[in-house]
């Protein structure tokens, strides 16, 4: 609507890098002119990332978003391992075996699945962002650096419980959630052959991710919380929320959200502290004055009052994945709250 009809603009955004602030705000704008990198090859349009821009060649509009808060959901946009049907893969097509997702439910206090397809899974982290919508529709997020601590845990096909069992998409854990994720095309290298990584961009869509999504889904709640097929498609159509992850990254991807409260116990089943993580080979101290737990193993320490939001893991302040809370006298978390800790505690150095 606005002149230029043809145009691309940069947004630069700041934050807190303490973390004194939840939020992001816009400093200026720019419309893009050519730039010249350092190897001479010439950029009339932001036709790769990370081109270097010469700031005398622009100019900057520092009247943009007043008074606008963003905010800050730090999340990886890449994750995953590697696909066996190809030795050299762009990082661009997100597929079966996760990748360019760009969720940004893949945060702080959340568990991601992948099948593993090759010998040593080859697992890759990168694209982390301060903040993204779902759909990513112009392209990219907040484009940012991220420091962020990952723990990798390998489920042996032997033990694998009814969800993970023939999982062949990337899938989403937190205390709340399960995120299912489809994709126009499931498996792209193998279902468009040869000229695969070139043909994604020009096959995509909405309508082939979103049924790829639905499948998806049916096949999870049948699995996983053993519903017949009738059960899975009227609870997908009456509480699911799907949702468009991203439409820039070459496989258009649809995500499910599924609520486990709505499950009951069964999903979010509330267990002891104590025992929970005493069993475990876990010190677990009580300071009845201030309602603190304490949790100590592997010379790691977790401190965390009844219902804050955020803990003390040794001696850095951290957003915790659940408040704890005290039911009958006794402190009570979830299922997934004792998994999640366990395997915290466990890390070393």
């Amino acid at each position: 609507m606005e002149e230029p009809k043809k145009r691309e603009v940069v947004t630069i955004y700041e934050m807190d890098t303490e973390g004194g602030t939840d939020y992001a705000t816009a400093v200026y704008n720019y419309k893009w002119s050519v730039q010249t990198d350092p190897d001479g090859q010439v950029h009339p349009t932001i036709d790769y990332p990370g081109v270097i821009v010469d700031h005398k060649t622009i100019d900057k509009n520092f009247d943009v978003l007043k008074g606008v808060k963003i905010p800050v959901r730090l999340h990886f946009g890449t994750m995953g391992v590697a696909p066996k049907e190809a030795d050299v893969v762009d990082s661009v097509p997100p597929s079966y075996n996760g990748g360019n997702v760009d969720d940004w439910r893949i945060t702080e206090g959340a568990t991601m699945y992948y099948p593993v397809s090759v010998a040593g899974a080859l697992l890759s982290i990168g694209d982390p962002h301060a903040g993204q919508g779902d759909s990513e529709i112009n392209g990219t997020a907040i484009e940012t650096s991220v420091t962020g601590d990952i723990q990798v845990i390998l489920h042996k096909k032997t033990s694998l419980n009814n969800k993970l069992k023939g999982l062949n998409f990337p899938l989403l854990e937190n205390e709340n959630e399960w995120v299912v994720h489809g994709f126009s095309y499931a498996n792209y290298l193998e279902e468009l052959g040869a000229s695969a990584q070139t043909d994604i961009f020009n096959n995509s869509s909405i309508d082939k991710a979103m049924k790829d999504a639905a499948h998806k889904t049916k096949d999870f709640l049948m699995a996983g919380m053993e519903l017949s097929e009738d059960e899975a498609y009227s609870l997908m159509s009456v509480s699911a929320d799907f949702g468009i992850t991203q439409v820039v990254d070459g496989n258009w991807g649809v995500h499910a959200l599924i609520d486990k409260g709505q499950f009951g116990d069964s999903e979010r089943k509330p267990v002891v502290l104590r025992s929970s993580f005493e069993n475990y080979g876990a010190k677990v101290g009580w300071q009845p004055a201030t309602k603190t737990v304490t949790l100590s193993y592997n010379g790691n320490v977790l401190v965390m009052k009844v219902g804050a939001t955020t803990g003390i893991y040794n001696g850095e302040t951290v957003k915790l994945v659940a408040p704890i809370s005290v039911v009958n006298g006794q402190v009570v978390v979830s299922e997934y709250f004792v998994n999640f800790y366990k395997a915290k505690l466990a890390k070393t150095e």
